[in-house]
C-alpha cells in the first residue's frame, strides 16, 4: 500500500512538471521550447494544451511546415510569462510552409523589450487563417506583430493592459522598393476586444494595421491616452474598412493631431483613391483631437455615432480631406465643448461629388458660433462651399433637412442604462434616419414607430467587462 501511493505521488509530481502536452501524439513537454522541437516538418492539425504556467528561459520558435496548430491553456487560464524576452513565442514561415496558428486561453505577462522585432507573440510570414482568443496581455510592450506575407487574423476577446509600444502590429509600413497598397496581410477582425494603456507611457497607436484588403473591428473597448486608437495605414486597394459598436474613452490626450481612428492609405504616393471606410453605432467620448479622420478614400460612411468633444480640443471632431466622396452621414451626435473654434465636420475642398454628398437627421449642439460644416464641394453638377455656422445655414445649401440643433438629453436617472442612452425626453429620439439599412443595423428590423433614435441605434447598456450591448424594449 505505501509502494502504491509513493508511486502515485511521484507520477502527479512529474505530470505538474511537465504542463505542455501535445495531444496529437500524446507525449509532455517541460516548456514550449521543446515542445516545438519535437514536432515534425508536413505534420498537420496538431493541438498543444497547457495545464499550468509557464517561465520563458528562451523564445520558443517554431518554423516548419506546419498545416494547422492549436495551443490552448486548460484547467482555467494559463500564465504564459515572458520573462524579459522579446517574445514568449515566435512563428516564422519564411521559406515554409506554416498555416493557420490558434492560440486560445492564455494570460501572457512581461514582454519588456522595445526592439522592432519584439512582440508577445511575433508572426512572420504566416498564412492561412490565424486566430487569437481569449488572451489578456500586462506589462507587455507589444502584445502581438505580424508582418511579411501573413494570412488572415481573427483576434476575438482579448484584454490589454500597461502596453507602451501600441498593442497590435500588423503588417510593414511602406519601405524602399515596396509599392504602396501592396498587400502584407490578409483580412482582419477584431472582435469584443479591450485597451487600457499605461496612462503615462503610450503613445502609440493600439491598433496599428498596414496593407490588408479588408478590416473589421466590431464590439471594442479603447480607454487609453495613446496618440491613436486605431492607425490604418496603406490599406490594399479597393480596402472595406468597418467600424462598429465601439466605444472610445479616455481622450486620446497624447493626440494634438490625427485621429482616434485615423486612415492614411496609400500615402507615400498621394494615390489611394478607392478605400472605403463605414463607422456605425460607435461612442466617441472626450476626444481631445479628431474623432475620425481620412486622409483619401472613394467614400466615406457615418452613422448613428456619438461625438463629445473633450476640454482643450483644437481640431474638427470629424475630418475627411482629400476623400473623394463623404457619401453617407446620417443619425449622428455631436457635443461641442465651448472653446473650440473649428468647426464640427470638416469635409475638405477637394474632390467630392455634390450630387451624391448625403447629410441629414444628425444633432449638433454647441454653445458657441463655431462651424458646423467646412469645406467646399467640387466635380458634381452643382459645386458649393458648406461653410455653415449654424444648422439653419447648413440647411439652406440642401443639408440636414431633419437635423437638430438643441441638447442631446441622455440619460441620467436609470443606473441600468447607458449614459449614452437618449432620455425619453430627447429630442434625438424617434429622430433618427427611417430609411437606414436593417442590413447595417446591429439589431435587424428593430423600429421604432417609422423611424430608429439618433445617436447608437437604440443599443443600450455597453458591457463594459465583456464588450457587448444589451439589447433592451423602448420605453
Amino acid at each position: 500500500m505505501k509502494n502504491t501511493l509513493f508511486v502515485f505521488l511521484f507520477l502527479s509530481a512529474s505530470a505538474l512538471a511537465q504542463p505542455v502536452h501535445n495531444r496529437t501524439t500524446g507525449i509532455n513537454y517541460a516548456d514550449m521550447i521543446s515542445c516545438f522541437a519535437a514536432l515534425k516538418d508536413g505534420q498537420s492539425n496538431i493541438l498543444i494544451e497547457v495545464d499550468g504556467p509557464l517561465t520563458a528561459t528562451g523564445i520558443a520558435t517554431l518554423s516548419k511546415n506546419i498545416a494547422g496548430l492549436t495551443i490552448r491553456g486548460v484547467s482555467g487560464m494559463q500564465t504564459l510569462d515572458c520573462n524579459g524576452f522579446d517574445s514568449f513565442m515566435s512563428f516564422n514561415g519564411t521559406g515554409k510552409t506554416l498555416t493557420s496558428i490558434t492560440i486560445d486561453n492564455f494570460r501572457i505577462i512581461n514582454n519588456n523589450t522595445n526592439t522592432a522585432s519584439a512582440a508577445a507573440l511575433r508572426y512572420t510570414t504566416v498564412g492561412g487563417t490565424n486566430s487569437l482568443s481569449r488572451l489578456t496581455f500586462n506589462n507587455c510592450s507589444i502584445p502581438i506583430r505580424a508582418t511579411t506575407n501573413c494570412g488572415s487574423f481573427v483576434v476575438e476577446d482579448c484584454i490589454a493592459r500597461n502596453y507602451t509600444m501600441g498593442v497590435f502590429r500588423f503588417g510593414l509600413g511602406s519601405q524602399t522598393g515596396v509599392l504602396p497598397g501592396v498587400q502584407d496581410m490578409g483580412a482582419m477582425i477584431f472582435r469584443r476586444c479591450q485597451f487600457y494603456a499605461d496612462r503615462n507611457s503610450n503613445s502609440e497607436a493600439d491598433l496599428v494595421l498596414k496593407r490588408m484588403p479588408a478590416l473589421l473591428i466590431e464590439d471594442c473597448v479603447f480607454n487609453t491616452p495613446s496618440k491613436y486608437a486605431i492607425s490604418i495605414y496603406d490599406p490594399v486597394t479597393g480596402c472595406q474598412t468597418t467600424v462598429r459598436r465601439c466605444i472610445f474613452v479616455g481622450g486620446h490626450a497624447k493626440a494634438t493631431s490625427g485621429g482616434t481612428i485615423d486612415v492614411a492609405p496609400n500615402v507615400t504616393t498621394g494615390s489611394g483613391t478607392t478605400e472605403k471606410l463605414l463607422v456605425e453605432s460607435c461612442v466617441f467620448d472626450g476626444e481631445k483631437a479628431q474623432a475620425v479622420q481620412q486622409t483619401k478614400g472613394l467614400e466615406v460612411k457615418l452613422y448613428n455615432n456619438i461625438f463629445i468633444e473633450g476640454v482643450g480640443n483644437a481640431t474638427n471632431l470629424v475630418s475627411f480631406t482629400n476623400s473623394k466622396n463623404f457619401l453617407e452621414h446620417d443619425g449622428n451626435i455631436y457635443i461641442a465643448n465651448s472653446t473650440n473654434t473649428n468647426a464640427l465636420v470638416n469635409i475638405g475642398t477637394m474632390g467630392y461629388d455634390s450630387d451624391q454628398l448625403r447629410s441629414d437627421y444628425n444633432l449638433y449642439y454647441k454653445t458657441t458660433s463655431r462651424g458646423i460644416f467646412q469645406g467646399t464641394t467640387t466635380g458634381g453638377s452643382d459645386p458649393r462651399a458648406v461653410n455653415s455656422s449654424t444648422l439653419a445655414l447648413l440647411q439652406a445649401k440642401g443639408y440636414d433637412a431633419h437635423g437638430l440643433n438643441t441638447k442631446p438629453v441622455f440619460n441620467t436617472s436609470d443606473k441600468k442604462k447607458s449614459q449614452y442612452y437618449l432620455s425619453v425626453s430627447s429630442p434625438g429620439r424617434n429622430g433618427g434616419n427611417p430609411n437606414y439599412p436593417p442590413s447595417q443595423s446591429p439589431v435587424s428590423g428593430k423600429l421604432v414607430g417609422a423611424t430608429y433614435d439618433m445617436g447608437t441605434l437604440d443599443l443600450d447598456s455597453y458591457r463594459y467587462r465583456t464588450g457587448r450591448y444589451r439589447i433592451v424594449k423602448e420605453n
